[in-house]
């Protein structure tokens, strides 16, 4: 399972790759090749709910803080698609450091989460990538210290018990935190199938990509030195 999920984070760089390729070809292809790539089917959808630890609530911008998860977890009805019926059995560690300045109340921070970062009661996991942006929110109310963070929009990769690829994640904390160092959460968790079919690349295709573009770039160098001789 590990190295099936190392592959998909690979994934990100090899349609990277690939997609600097294609820009030696023609803004038509490269073009057409975005737009396959956004068709996206919604394949399910999960609210968790539950219990969290942040580690400093006293700073109201620490350089470094933590977030921690204990069990058990409740899933908000309904879970749809693929998602249904599942139940979050444990959720990783997110760590964070501080990213930025504080605006007002609000500190921007990079979050580093641990993997996988959600196992559901299947066996099936969420990994997600690394690093994410969040928010941090500090005032001081009338019960004590208030701290809220809120990861807004988190991308990975939702993977069966066997370590198996079976589809994109798109995931948002609009909430962590509360009052004092025990708190709430709530995940929202949606995955899809974006239409790109394996996550890594086949080298065949990968060499296709190549080709083409090395081919649209000796073209214009044909193109250059038909030029120059007409001139001549």
């Amino acid at each position: 399972m590990v190295e099936k999920m190392k592959n998909f984070k690979n994934w990100g760089r090899g349609v990277a790759l690939a997609s600097s390729t294609l820009a030696l070809g023609s803004a038509l292809a490269v073009s057409s090749s975005i737009s396959s790539a956004q068709a996206a089917t919604i394949l399910g959808g999960i609210t968790i709910v539950g219990g969290a630890t942040i580690g400093n609530v006293t700073d109201p911008s620490p350089v470094n803080d933590t977030i921690s998860f204990t069990a058990p977890f409740t899933t908000v009805p309904p879970a749809t698609g693929i998602l249904s019926g599942l139940i979050a059995n444990s959720i990783s560690t997110i760590n964070l450091t501080r990213a930025g300045a504080a605006s007002g109340t609000s500190t921007p921070y990079s979050a580093t989460i641990g993997e996988p970062f959600i196992s559901f009661s299947d066996g099936s996991v969420f990994v997600a990538n690394n690093p994410a942006d969040a928010t941090r929110t500090f005032d001081v109310g009338p019960l004590g210290n208030n701290v809220i963070y809120n990861l807004p929009q988190l991308q990975g990769g939702f993977f069966s018990s066997s370590g198996d690829f079976l589809a994109q994640g798109l995931f948002s904390a609009t909430r962590i935190g509360g009052n004092g160092a025990d708190a709430g959460f709530s995940f929202n968790l949606s995955v899809s199938n974006v239409g790109i079919g394996q996550p890594v690349p086949e080298p065949a295709t990968t060499g296709a990509l190549a080709a083409l573009g090395i081919g649209a770039l000796f073209t214009n160098n044909v193109v250059k030195k038909k030029k120059v001789k007409i001139n001549a």
